[in-house]
C-alpha cells in the first residue's frame, strides 16, 4: 500500500484523498488486515492534507492478525 501511494505521487497525483483511498482499498483486499490508520499529512505541521502541494508524510499502521505493522515515507 505504501508503494502504491508513493508510485501515485511520483506519477504526479496530487489528490491526497484519492491516494489514501487507493491505499485503503489495497489493504482491505487482505482478509487478515485491520487498518488502525492511513494518513497523508503535512510533513511540518502534521495536519491532514487534501491536496499535495508541499512535503508530506504518509504513515500507516495496520494489524495483520495480532501483529501491528507501522511504516511511513516522506515525499
Amino acid at each position: 500500500a505504501l508503494k502504491l501511494g508513493k508510485d501515485m505521487m511520483e506519477s504526479g497525483e496530487t489528490d491526497a484523498v484519492k491516494i489514501r483511498k487507493a491505499m485503503v482499498e489495497h489493504i482491505e483486499k487482505e482478509p487478515l488486515a485491520r487498518i488502525d490508520y492511513v494518513e497523508i499529512v503535512d510533513a511540518d505541521s502534521l495536519e491532514s492534507v487534501q491536496k499535495i502541494e508541499n512535503k508530506v508524510l504518509t504513515a500507516m499502521a495496520v494489524y495483520i492478525g495480532n501483529t501491528r505493522l507501522i511504516d511511513n515515507f516522506s515525499r
